[in-house]
């Protein structure tokens, strides 16, 4: 799963900066321990161990951590607008901030649907 996941990223970045030929540089070795640690922190590692639920309490700490004083406030004319459209980003950046402490990092993308603003993690 986790290697289906990396190479969406990869494409992903490749596309968005319209470089068809470059590649990430990432170790076999530290790609196997961030799969590891992903493994780890759904329930189970390697070889079929699981775990006390560690690496995800590590990652809900810290993601507790970076947003317990976040606030996000938007002015200007169309504020109010952007600012009652970010209302499920607001709710939901928690989670996505442990994800992203359990797996190495994400991007938040604002796109416009219909008549409101979505954000793709």
């Amino acid at each position: 799963m986790f290697r289906k996941m990396l190479e969406w990223v990869r494409s992903t970045l490749l596309q968005f900066f319209g470089q068809n030929k470059t590649t990430l540089t990432i170790s076999p070795k530290m790609e196997g321990l961030i799969a590891l640690w992903a493994g780890m922190y759904e329930g189970c590692g390697a070889k079929g161990s699981c775990s006390l639920g560690l690496p995800a309490f590590v990652a809900g700490e810290f993601a507790r951590l970076v947003t317990l004083e976040s606030k996000i406030t938007l002015s200007g004319r169309r504020g109010e607008w952007m600012d009652a459209q970010l209302g499920t980003f607001r709710q939901q950046l928690r989670p996505n901030v442990e994800y992203a402490c359990a797996l190495g990092g994400c991007v938040f993308k604002p796109y416009v649907s219909g008549e409101g603003l979505n954000i793709d993690v």
